[in-house]
């Protein structure tokens, strides 16, 4: 759907300028990667399994997982960030 973006933020309790601005970084981030890779990070951003998006990407669950990583150092490279955040 054209707006994707918006399904993934739709949890409307962050304020209304952090959800603009996580749109933007997001959508920003997006533009770099691959057609093939965005449309991975977006499979698994809507929660797909692992092995959900290795069938329908026809690659195996572990090339997944590795793609995973791959996405998460691109994001922290993105947001100029050494180490993942903790909760």
């Amino acid at each position: 759907p054209s707006n994707w973006i918006d399904a993934i933020f739709e949890d409307k309790r962050a304020a209304v300028a952090d959800q603009v601005a996580a749109k933007m970084d997001v959508s920003a981030w997006f533009a770099t990667l691959t057609r093939r890779m965005r449309q991975i990070a977006k499979d698994l951003a809507f929660g797909f399994s692992t092995a959900e998006v290795a069938k329908k990407h026809g690659v195996t669950s572990g090339r997944i997982s590795q793609l995973r990583r791959t996405l998460e150092a691109s994001w922290l490279a993105f947001q100029q960030e050494t180490t993942p955040a903790l909760a």
